[in-house]
């Protein structure tokens, strides 16, 4: 038998729990002094808030990697397709990359392995002293950037060494006096542009064909000018009379350049994108691809 303060208490645990208890089973027991069974309804565990909280944590410590490697240098290395052999002649290029950009030392190789281009970049452009070789390793050319942009001296080197030419650039364009070597160090043409318009010894823009020949006879040059500026096709030859470089060019802006072999063979080919080369070729004097690349 149950005291009646039992079952009060029954009551009173009912009404703490909110539970559904039908109020005359209650009475009934009250009255008989029966002892009345009862278990409260147990709360479900509120856990969901746990998921996406531990979400949150595993979203943030990978953004945080992410970070770091995006922000940390790393070298991006670049190989040639079906390369085969010493693994170190298979690679194109290798090029300092952070912040998604390259930044630091860029290297360019021909299949031989032998070193083609080498420079630095910032921020993804151009700076500082650009140097060119050719499939042997001789130095071909030295070009000075400045965010991107030709600024100074350009110089480009005969096979045996000796200065070829030397171009002046400011803002991309040609400036100042531009000077063409014989192979022997002597001088052999000097002329002047302004803010990339080519001037007559009157300081005059220089407009029409514009010829002129090596001392022993041999044309070196045809070159059309509008007010100054080089328009469509220009070429070059050698002391021989072989071609040696066709560019063309629309109002000054350089668009497709080649260079041959004495063979007539395709040495190098580039096309150029506002200024900036977006695609070009080396070959052997055979006609062997021995580098390709494509912005």
């Amino acid at each position: 038998m149950v005291h009646q303060s039992e079952a009060q208490k029954a009551l009173d645990l009912l009404e703490s729990t909110e539970s559904e208890v039908d109020n005359s089973v209650l009475q009934e027991a009250v009255e008989n002094n029966t002892m009345l069974s009862f278990q409260p309804e147990k709360k479900a565990e509120k856990t969901y808030r746990l998921v996406p909280m531990m979400l949150v944590v595993v979203v943030i410590f990978f953004l945080s990697i992410a970070a770091v490697n995006f922000f940390r240098p790393w070298i991006f290395v670049e190989y040639y397709k079906g390369a085969k052999g010493n693994i170190h002649k298979a690679v194109r290029s290798e090029a300092i990359v952070s912040r998604g950009k390259a930044n630091g030392l860029l290297k360019e190789f021909y299949q031989n392995g032998v070193l083609r281009r080498t420079g630095n970049f910032r921020n993804g452009r151009a700076e500082g002293i650009f140097r060119h070789y050719d499939d042997k390793g001789h130095l071909k050319s030295e070009a000075t950037y400045q965010d991107g942009k030709l600024y100074g001296p350009t110089k480009s080197y005969y096979e045996n060494g000796q200065l070829e030419s030397e171009f002046n650039f400011f803002d991309n364009e040609f400036d100042g006096i531009q000077k063409v070597y014989y192979p022997s160090g002597e001088i052999w043409r000097e002329f002047t542009y302004q803010g990339g318009t080519r001037l007559d010894k009157s300081g005059n823009p220089v407009s029409g064909m514009l010829k002129e020949y090596h001392d022993n006879g041999i044309l070196v040059l045809e070159e059309n000018y509008v007010a100054g500026r080089l328009q469509g096709a220009a070429q070059y030859y050698d002391r021989e009379g072989h071609l040696a470089n066709i560019q063309v060019f629309d109002h000054g802006i350089p668009l497709v350049f080649k260079e041959f072999y004495t063979n007539g063979q395709v040495r190098h080919e580039a096309y150029y994108s506002q200024y900036a080369i977006s695609s070009e070729k080396e070959f052997d004097e055979k006609g062997n691809l021995i580098f390709e690349w494509k912005l």
